[in-house]
């Protein structure tokens, strides 16, 4: 039945983009440092692309991937 918990936090945190504390909370987990429910959610580092694209859009770094 893990795989349920797996499947939810993954879900979550990588398609809905909820926090992790908000999974963590979902979960039931208690540690601060939230390691535990790093366990349960499949790493997508989309999350981190799409953060770094926001960050420099912002700084106006940003250059399209498909520009010449």
């Amino acid at each position: 039945m893990k795989w349920i918990r797996h499947t939810f936090a993954s879900i979550a945190r990588n398609k809905a983009r909820q926090s992790k504390d908000d999974v963590a909370m979902a979960l039931n987990h208690v540690d601060n440092a939230r390691k535990t429910t790093d366990i349960y959610i499949e790493k997508d580092w989309s999350i981190l692309d799409d953060l770094q694209e926001v960050v420099l859009k912002l700084v106006g770094l940003w250059i399209r991937p498909d520009a010449p």
